[in-house]
């Protein structure tokens, strides 16, 4: 009589575990209870990265999203809970009771040229429960300029140095990695670029944002002769490798009028042998 109660008992508690929703680790629940950030992407900046990702919430109390943090690169794919390299402790927060759509927070205090991974999971009860991480993206924080205008001609403000922080303008050639100059392929002085002691460039097509270019090419080999000019047109982006194995690109805003100049904006990754420069997954 005693173990046929030991046996009923037993098919009880069985019974009610698989009518519980169970919990993969303290504090995380399953996705019906708390849909988990889907398509997670990044977009890099200069000391910091915004990320962004698709949510629902429909019927599930969500009060907002955080966003965790870990240096270097981490595996793609984090499991069903936070993985330690993580840690426990949320680097930003995004409160938000939206029912569905694209949300987007950006990271700041990163240190450019330096790799870190991120992860996002929605929350509610305040914070006391989380839902399964979404997917891990990487990103590399890369330098970046404000408008740099350059004028064709000696003498004048026509060369670019991608590796000052942030890139900056020169008249002289000194540790210049690029310089403005006239362009003519048989058609008339036109504005042009070409890059200095081993820098190539390429003409990467025109654009609407330059976060539209997330990676120059990779290797010299990708490159025309370092002896080569481009012309230069308004809206395009121009990839450039260094010699000593650094990526930047150029995005030409405006073409000057009479001078063959322009301005542009430049982004330098001072990780060396890292051609990301947006990266968007």
């Amino acid at each position: 009589m005693r173990s046929k109660q030991i046996f009923m008992l037993g098919g009880l508690l069985a019974a009610l575990t698989a009518g519980c929703d169970s919990i993969t680790s303290p504090g995380t629940v399953q996705p019906k209870d708390l849909a988990p950030p889907l398509g997670l992407t990044s977009v890099t900046g200069s000391g910091a990265v915004t990320l962004t990702w698709r949510g629902s919430n429909y019927g599930e109390d969500r009060e907002g999203f955080q966003i965790y943090q870990a240096a270097g690169s981490q595996s793609p794919v984090p499991g069903e809970t936070i993985p330690v390299a993580f840690g426990t402790t949320a680097v930003t927060t995004l409160s938000s009771t939206q029912d569905a759509g694209v949300f987007s927070k950006t990271v700041t205090g990163l240190t450019d040229g330096t790799t870190y991974s991120f992860l996002v999971v929605a929350f509610k009860d305040g914070g006391a429960k989380i839902s399964r991480p979404s997917d891990v993206v990487t990103d590399t924080p890369r330098q970046e300029s404000t408008l740099l205008d350059l004028t064709n001609g000696p003498g004048n403000e026509r060369f670019i140095l991608v590796d000052t922080d942030p890139p900056s303008t020169s008249a002289s050639a000194t540790g210049a990695d690029l310089l403005c100059q006239s362009f003519n392929a048989g058609a008339g002085d036109r504005p042009g670029l070409v890059g200095q002691g081993g820098t190539r460039v390429q003409d990467v097509g025109y654009v609407t944002s330059w976060d539209e270019i997330d990676r120059a090419p990779l290797g010299s080999g990708s490159y025309p002769d370092a002896s080569h000019s481009v012309e230069v047109l308004t809206g395009h982006v121009y990839a450039v490798f260094t010699a000593d194995n650094h990526y930047a690109k150029v995005w030409v805003t405006t073409l000057h009028v009479g001078n063959l100049g322009y301005s542009c904006r430049v982004a330098y990754q001072s990780q060396a042998g890292n051609n990301d420069l947006k990266p968007r997954r």
